[in-house]
């Protein structure tokens, strides 16, 4: 397997890099590390194929393209030094997941909700035979001298 590596380094440290990538040759496997040393983190939702954009979070960034030997494989990326409060947020993937917690906790709510429920109706219902029970067995003995001194 051959191995290539360039490094982009953008001069202002106040500025990160953009990649946009373009004509990803399936052959290929692109890593995109974020700093210029082989032992950076891997720039994180950052995913090599047609039209994908990425931004690294220093003003320097590592690619390193694996290709198969003997192959010939091309891929076109276009790099673009920008400003870091142009750069987009993850906003959209903060409010899924807080929406995300919200709906587990109304779910987990709602499940605790009908479990305590059905205990209070059990509890009821036992409640309720043993009055019963008592009832039975509370039953007052009618003796025929009674009922002869009721009339």
């Amino acid at each position: 397997m051959q191995e290539c590596t360039v490094t982009v380094l953008v001069e202002d440290p106040e500025q990160i890099v953009q990649l946009t990538f373009t004509n990803v040759d399936d052959s290929f496997k692109v890593s995109i590390l974020d700093g210029s040393t082989p032992v950076s983190p891997v720039l994180s939702n950052c995913y090599v194929s047609n039209g994908q954009q990425c931004y690294s979070t220093r003003n320097q960034v590592t690619i390193v393209f694996h290709g198969v030997l003997a192959s010939l494989s091309t891929v076109q990326i276009f790099l673009q030094a920008m400003d870091r409060s142009l750069r987009p947020t993850d906003t959209p993937l903060l409010i899924g997941l807080i929406l995300s917690t919200i709906f587990i906790l109304v779910l987990f709510l709602g499940i605790l909700g009908i479990c305590y429920a059905g205990y209070r109706k059990r509890k009821r219902q036992k409640e309720i035979e043993t009055m019963q029970a008592c009832m039975i067995y509370n039953e007052p003995v009618w003796r025929s001298d009674d009922i002869i001194r009721a009339f």
